[in-house]
């Protein structure tokens, strides 16, 4: 038999290819007999109760709803990161036994638009939908409200949004990306299926509340669940009072209450002959997973918690000193506290043996802001400019710097302070400048300009009009992480961490070596898998010093 994507390069009509795919999932010789599934939910005190259902696994279809690489929270963007080597690992194996694989990266589809799991959604006919059968809804809204997971003092709301799906979750050509209700349900019963399992982010939002999630499918009559081991809520973080381990752990019961049962994805698939050995796929997760501290309102120190509900009984190990943990590395007993800019690595023991993967996350503590300038360089004529390449798929147009103002022709803004003079760059940018004898010392404030706070729409992606509430316009920020360098003589003096939209201004005061002839001020991309490579940042008040 031809396989979709054959049948999408011959041309094949939707309502034909709906007929191969309905036939084909049918025979499907991988999957043979019925899988066990344990079905768990909770009565109105909260205690456990288990049903056993078997189900043809070519009946089922999972469903892995916003499974993005990029969110507001850093620590909650870590945290979900996290589970994709468990997702691909789990994926592979439900494949095996016939079952549906359908991605939907809801509001972060610009670079999937002409993916072959795409197109063969777009080629399915169109099914009536079904009246909704309005089954009460105790959680109109999210069932619990996400807050940033990073801890006391400022919020990392600022740097918002989504860009795309993480691009390590693997997809096969015989999977699906669906975005609306329309489509998941074209998919749903072109293949003649009854069971969904859903999986993704978050649990007490996207997974339950987006157009192809579980509050909606639920009421089109399909049976379905979550696996409570493939999914985590965003919630909070209070310093030794809740972190967002426990907020999931909290959500995954209340929807258990209140709203569907849960499997365990792992369990599962072990019982269906298709999980072998003990493969090492999670990482402990730490709250707050890296920031910046120090600066105002952040507080000192900062306390870093772990937790590993994936793989109970671990002994939790870490190191500070920048090398992999080992059965011999302290042992976790209460939070760790970071005082300096510290490089932290965690992993989980039984006995000898490694059982997680290595977590590590770095807090970089806020230098001083500087002095200001005696010399202002907006006022030099540079010896060189370099002006970076747009990367593919890039929605940035490629522009210089300007003096005094920002990349776009704004005010220098950042976080709301305003400075009349620097420079403002789109990254990736170099620029050099000659050092006079004179110069002692060069200070900047550096950051990431405001007018990266503004709605992008890159992708113009019509949302589905039956979500919770209508989106009109844009469906993305900008999205910017990007990091200032300073270079003497071709010797790097100073490196800032990554900076994002939002982020308050980092301050840089660089020693000239004596003869010294060069400066350059350099501002790199991160990585262009995470952000799009249009980070607008600025050289603020930066100068130097001669006395």
């Amino acid at each position: 038999m031809l396989t979709r994507r054959e049948l999408l390069g011959y041309g094949v009509s939707a309502g034909m290819l709906g007929k191969v795919l309905a036939s084909s999932a049918t025979g499907v010789a991988a999957g043979t007999g019925a899988i066990e599934l344990m079905l768990q939910t909770r009565d109105k005190q909260g205690l456990v109760r288990t049903t056993t259902e078997h189900v043809d696994p070519r009946k089922i279809a999972i469903i892995a709803v916003d499974c993005w690489h990029f969110h507001w929270c850093r620590t909650w963007r870590s945290r979900a990161g996290s589970l994709i080597p468990r997702f691909n690992h789990s994926f592979e194996r439900a494949r095996k036994l016939g079952m549906t694989l359908i991605f939907s990266p809801t509001n972060a589809m610009r670079d999937l638009n002409e993916s072959p799991q795409r197109k063969a959604t777009l080629a399915l006919p169109n099914h009536p939908l079904p009246a909704l059968m309005n089954l009460p809804d105790p959680y109109p809204g999210a069932i619990r409200y996400g807050m940033c997971e990073c801890g006391l003092g400022e919020a990392c709301f600022y740097n918002n949004n989504v860009n795309n799906q993480h691009p390590d979750l693997k997809m096969t050509t015989d999977d699906f990306i669906a975005l609306t209700q329309q489509e998941a349900f074209n998919i749903l019963k072109e293949r003649r299926i009854t069971q969904i399992i859903y999986t993704g982010f978050a649990t007490n939002m996207c997974m339950w509340g987006k157009p192809t999630g579980m509050k909606y499918m639920r009421q089109f009559g399909f049976h379905c669940s979550f696996a409570r081991d493939m999914t985590e809520a965003i919630t909070g973080y209070l310093e030794e009072g809740f972190n967002p381990t426990r907020g999931t752990i909290e959500v995954i019961e209340l929807v258990e209450r209140d709203l569907a049962p849960s499997i365990n994805m792992e369990q599962t698939l072990r019982k269906a002959g298709v999980w072998d050995g003990e493969p090492v796929l999670d990482y402990v997760h730490l709250a707050p997973w890296g920031r910046l501290f120090g600066g105002e309102a952040y507080p000192i120190p900062v306390q870093v918690e772990l937790t590993c509900r994936h793989v109970p009984g671990a002994e939790l190990r870490y190191t500070l000193d920048g090398g992999d943990p080992t059965a011999a590395s302290p042992l976790y007993r209460a939070p760790i506290k970071i005082e300096n800019t510290t490089l932290l690595k965690v992993a989980g023991f039984k006995g000898e043996r490694p059982v997680t993967r290595v977590s590590e996350a770095k807090y970089w503590k806020y230098p001083p802001w500087p002095d200001p300038p005696q010399v202002f360089i907006s006022d030099l004529q540079p010896l060189h400019e370099l002006v970076g390449e747009i990367k593919p798929n890039s929605y940035a147009v490629k522009k210089a710097a300007r003096f005094n103002r920002s990349v776009e022709g704004h005010v220098l803004t950042n976080r709301d302070r305003k400075f009349c003079r620097g420079i403002g760059v789109q990254a990736p940018s170099e620029l050099v400048f000659p050092l006079e004898p004179k110069y002692k010392r060069f200070v900047a404030t550096v950051g990431v300009d405001d007018e990266c706070m503004r709605w992008d729409n890159p992708d113009g992606l019509a949302q589905w009009p039956q979500w919770s509430r209508p989106i009109h316009g844009p469906t993305s920020y900008r999205i910017c992480q990007i990091i200032f360098e300073v270079i003497i003589d071709g010797k790097t003096m100073t490196e800032t961490p990554p900076l994002f939209n939002g982020v308050l201004g980092w301050g840089i005061d660089v020693e000239i070596p004596q003869g010294a002839q060069q400066i350059t001020l350099k501002v790199k991309d991160v990585e262009s898998r995470i952000t799009d490579p249009h980070g607008h940042g600025d050289w603020l008040d930066a100068g130097f010093i001669s006395s």
